[in-house]
């Protein structure tokens, strides 16, 4: 099901739509925290629709929000009170349905999120090639052959067949 993420937001929406209709009925008085929270769902919409790439980080960043009491869903709260800072029961369990929905792709996340990217990696390949190259720069053709022979790191033999190509092409001229 590809739009579960827009059915739970959805879900989210209409029971704080409901508080309000209820709390207009009813005169109560609402905080700004709930409706700043109205506001993040309308936008978590918006973001469904418009920029779907970013959607879920929206979505999951207002549940965040919503969790540690920041903003608020519906007007009473329901939560764990420690003694710095409150835990709301109702964005922790949608915080949990969203993330046993996405679990997949958010460990995914967790795993890769302190992996070097591919540039960072070639970069670092290249750099521990020039540092072969320095080092053995002073070695001999025989000397080169044999260094070939023996078990080197893939960079360290790298830059010895880039020096054998060198001095081979050296020779040649």
């Amino acid at each position: 099901m590809k739009n579960r993420n827009l059915i739970l937001a959805s879900f989210l929406l209409i029971i704080t739509i409901i508080s309000l209709v209820l709390g207009l009925l009813y005169q109560w008085n609402f905080e700004m925290r709930f409706y700043i929270g109205l506001i993040l769902l309308g936008l978590t919409f918006f973001a469904y629709l418009k920029m779907k790439g970013i959607a879920n980080y929206v979505f999951g960043f207002v549940l965040l929000l919503g969790l540690f009491d920041l903003i608020h869903f519906v007007p009473f709260s329901i939560g764990i009170n420690f003694s710095i800072f409150k835990i709301h029961l109702i964005p922790f369990i949608f915080l949990l349905i969203f993330y046993l929905l996405n679990r997949q792709n958010i460990n995914e996340k967790i795993r890769n999120f302190n992996e070097p990217s591919a540039s960072e990696e070639l970069s670092h390949k290249n750099s521990q090639i020039e540092f072969f190259k320095i080092k053995f720069q002073n070695l001999s053709e025989t000397e080169i052959d044999q260094k070939l022979k023996e078990d080197l790191v893939p960079e360290a033999m790298e830059a010895l067949k880039i020096l054998k190509n060198n001095l081979t092409a050296k020779n040649t001229k």
